[in-house]
Formats: structure tokens, C-alpha cells, sequence
């Protein structure tokens, strides 16, 4: 058996997006990333438990972030099998095995690799009874892996489902990882992360000079403070508390909404005559029906500040179809008037022209290494220091965005699997924003949103309620396009 074969480089060795989420991690503040697959198999195709392990190997061969940490080199400690089957609502059951993975704890940075792999049948409630469902859910630290990695480990793991006669490994929980599959070198390493003078002065005043010279220069402490008394919602006043040093998860509740595949196929064609991106559309959408679902709390509140992640994979070839954290970010302020809330029907010329710019501005963010967020961090002395810092600080944007896009299987697969849904989902972020907004589809498949967030983030009572709320205002917009 191979001995120390590492998952995750020592931290001497770490990218400095890595050193930022591994602080977060060991603090508690933050679970784990998931991309959950429905996976359906025809009566031929064996039952998924009985392959498991065989797909896995091929899995870890192919990508070196899977590999393990410790002597011993067995995945069955990174998988669960679920015994109960799930409804054949796939929100419900989305729901009920997101919250089960992203408040299980991942294990320990120095002992094991962090991921793990849930697997649990699902009751079909289609007219093909002979079909096998399955709901299969990656979880990783964000550390090890961007929300992309999840889609190429689930297209590595439906590739293996598909050539089963082919691979070479058996079906036991014991694995010798091949030591040539190299780990992809972290972002800063794979390409120049350039920054601007202009770019890095408003981030170093904000976090090194106090409020009046802040305001002497000319840079606002933070985009909420920018607009005087139209301040924009960042949700609760304080961060709920969680124990530091690991010895509680931050909680993460999650709630799941879906827009029909010929709902998502209109809203893609109209977005495309308005020279717009589905991401851009959900930014200002979300925002229009937080604004109303706050008014109706009694929060009038008309700025929302979105903060977009970024996949920059576009510009850094060793992170194509391999598991890397690779990901930056970008923050637009979102202004909503009161009659632009979802009670207006319809969005107007001008809504179209405002989400136009927000996906040109998305677009040109993610297409260049030049002024990138994720490169300011390599002005941090202590990551430890600086995240327990955040940690008690109130959040200062309204939500995050993520959009996966679309999975699709690769060329020439195999009909005995297929994946017919896939979600994307994040935990609740101790040192983020408010809430999170994930968005995934599968190819032929509804449009998956996920909320997640901390209990008592938000600054309402009925927090669940209140999410189901905005979340039903925008699947009925984009049911309106």
C-alpha cells in the first residue's frame, strides 16, 4: 500500500485562495461545497452500490486532489451509503441530503483527504419503472475544489459508470492511487495575477486606515456605506456566533426551487435577444424580490450590493477538467426602485439594459487574470487572523452568485447511465454573505436553484418563509419571460 500520498499540498505549498478557505475551515466558519447528480440507470446497468467503488477508483486516478493523506489508501471512509430511499420530488429530496452533507464536518486537514461522497436510492415516480434512480452528492472543502470541480468529478464518475468492463480496478475499498497524476498548481502559480495601483488602493485604505482618511480620500469603508441614507441590506446587524477551532460547524439550512427545462429554454432564448446571460438576469431578479419580501417586513430597503464568483479556469489551461480552486469574485451594486419590485410585471427596456451590463461586466471579469480580487490576498500576513477578524464583523454585499451552467455527459456515453438533474450547492458562509444563491442544470433538465445561509443571518423571523418567498417571486418572473 502506498505511503503518504497527499491530498492537499502541505501549507507551506498552498495557493493563497487555498490558505483563505483552509482558515475558514479549521474556524468552523465554513462546511463544504456540493454538486448532487441525479443519477438513472436502465435495468441492465448493475445496482449503483455494486460499482461504487470501481467508478471511484477511476475517479482518484484521474483527479490528484482525490487522493488520500494517510497510510492506509481506502475510500470506503469517504463514502455513505444512504439506506432510505428519497422521494421522487426531487426538491425535497435535495433538500433533505444537502442539509444531511453540509453539516456533516469534513475530516481532518492533516489526516485525510477533504471530501466525501453520499449516495442514496430514490423512489421513481416515472412511467419507466425498470429505471434505477440514485441521488449521488460530491461534498469537498472549498479548499481542495471550486464549484466546477464538482461538475468534473461527477463527469469523471458517469464516464467510469459508462466503461465499467473497461477499467481495470475491482470493487474493494482498498486503493493504490497511481503517484503520476500531478496536483494542478494553484491559480497564482498557472498564471500572472496582475493588480493595478487603482485597483489595490480602495481595498488597502479600507482595511489599513480608519474611516476619516478613508473619507479624506475618497474611498467609502465598504459599497454599504457608499449612498448615505440609501444604505444597502446586508442582512443581520451581527453574524450569529460560532465556536472557533473546528469544535462546531457553522449550520447550514438550504431551501431548493426549480424552473421547468422549457421555462429555462425561453428565459435562455430571451436573455440571448437582449444581449444578456441567465447570471446577470438572476443578479437583478433576486434583488427586485428581496426589495419586496424586505417591504413587506417592514424593511424598505432599494440596494442590494451582488457579489458574483468567477470561474477563471477560461484563462488558466491546467485547471481544464480537473479539480482546482480556481474561482474569483466580483461585487455590483444593484439599485431597485419601488416599481421595479416583482409585483410589476414584466421588465422594461431599461431593466433589460441595466442586466445587459451586468453580464458584458461579468463576461470581461471572468476573461481576464488583470485587477482580480482573489490576487489581494497575497497582501495578508495572517489568514487566521484576518478571517476571525471578518468573522465578527456584519456582512457587506447582500448575496453571492454562482451558476454552474449547464452539465452535460461526454461525448459518446453510454445510455445505460445518465444524469437527468444536477444541483449545486455551497455552505453557509461565516465570514459572506447573507444568503448564497447556487445555481446548476443538467442538459435536458430544470433549472436548479439553491439557497443557503446560516440561521439568523438574514435579520427576519421566519427565515425559511421569507426565503421561500423572494425564491417564488423570481421562478414566477422568470415564468413570465
Amino acid at each position: 500500500m502506498a505511503a503518504n500520498t497527499h491530498v492537499l499540498r502541505p501549507a507551506v505549498n498552498a495557493g493563497y485562495n487555498e490558505h483563505r478557505c483552509i482558515a475558514r475551515d479549521v474556524l468552523g466558519l465554513y462546511g463544504s461545497i456540493v454538486t448532487l447528480g441525479t443519477y438513472v440507470s436502465t435495468h441492465e446497468a448493475p445496482p449503483l452500490i455494486d460499482v461504487t467503488y470501481k467508478a471511484l477508483k477511476h475517479c482518484i486516478a484521474q483527479h490528484a486532489a482525490l487522493t488520500r493523506t494517510d497510510d492506509q489508501n481506502t475510500p470506503g471512509s469517504h463514502v455513505h451509503f444512504l439506506a432510505d430511499a428519497f422521494s421522487d420530488d426531487h426538491v425535497k429530496a435535495a433538500i433533505s441530503l444537502l442539509e444531511i452533507a453540509h453539516n456533516r464536518p469534513l475530516f481532518e486537514y492533516e489526516q485525510r483527504p477533504q471530501w466525501q461522497l453520499w449516495i442514496a436510492p430514490s423512489v421513481s415516480g416515472s412511467s419507466d419503472q425498470a429505471a434505477k434512480h440514485y441521488q449521488v452528492a460530491f461534498a469537498s472543502s472549498h479548499a481542495l475544489a471550486g464549484g466546477m470541480s464538482g461538475v468534473a468529478f461527477h463527469k469523471t464518475f458517469l464516464q467510469a459508470l459508462h466503461n465499467l468492463k473497461e477499467l481495470q480496478y475491482d470493487e474493494g475499498i482498498i486503493f493504490e492511487p497511481p503517484g503520476s497524476v500531478m496536483l494542478p498548481p494553484p491559480q497564482e502559480v498557472a498564471g500572472t495575477l496582475t493588480i493595478s495601483w487603482t485597483f489595490l488602493l480602495g481595498p488597502l485604505v479600507r482595511e489599513y486606515c480608519p474611516s476619516w482618511l478613508a473619507q479624506t480620500l475618497g474611498v467609502s469603508q465598504d459599497l454599504t456605506d457608499a449612498g448615505g441614507a440609501a444604505h444597502a441590506w446586508a442582512g443581520a446587524s451581527s453574524r450569529p456566533k460560532v465556536q472557533a477551532e473546528g469544535s462546531r460547524l457553522i449550520k447550514t439550512n438550504v431551501h431548493v426551487v426549480s424552473a421547468p427545462q422549457d421555462v429555462l429554454r425561453r428565459v435562455l432564448d430571451t436573455c440571448r435577444q437582449h444581449g444578456a446571460r441567465l447570471t446577470g438576469l438572476l443578479n437583478h431578479l433576486f434583488a427586485r424580490a428581496l426589495a419586496s419580501a424586505l417591504q413587506a417586513k417592514g424593511q424598505h430597503f432599494t440596494r442590494f450590493i451582488a457579489e458574483t464568483a468567477l470561474d477563471l479556469r477560461r484563462c488558466l489551461p491546467a485547471g481544464k477538467n480537473q479539480m482546482a480552486n480556481y474561482v474569483s469574485a466580483v461585487d455590483e451594486v444593484i439599485n431597485v426602485g419601488y416599481d421595479q419590485h416583482p409585483a410589476a410585471e414584466g421588465l422594461s427596456a431599461k431593466d433589460w439594459k441595466d442586466i445587459s451590463e451586468t453580464s458584458k461586466k461579468l463576461a470581461q471579469a471572468s476573461s481576464t487574470l488583470a485587477d482580480q480580487s482573489v490576487a489581494l490576498l497575497k497582501y495578508l500576513s495572517n489568514f487566521r487572523e484576518w478571517t476571525s477578524r471578518n468573522a465578527e464583523e456584519p456582512a457587506k454585499a447582500a448575496f453571492g452568485m454562482s451558476n454552474l451552467g449547464t452539465f452535460s455527459a461526454p461525448a459518446g456515453s453510454d445510455p445505460t447511465w445518465k444524469v437527468s438533474n444536477m444541483i449545486f450547492s455551497q455552505s453557509a458562509n461565516g465570514v459572506g454573505t447573507p444568503f448564497d444563491v447556487n445555481v446548476a442544470s443538467a442538459e435536458n433538465g430544470d433549472l436548479m436553484i439553491v439557497i443557503s445561509w446560516c440561521p439568523g443571518m438574514l435579520g427576519v423571523d421566519d427565515e425559511r418563509a421569507f426565503v421561500e418567498t423572494f425564491c417564488n417571486d423570481v421562478v414566477r418572473h422568470l415564468e413570465l419571460l
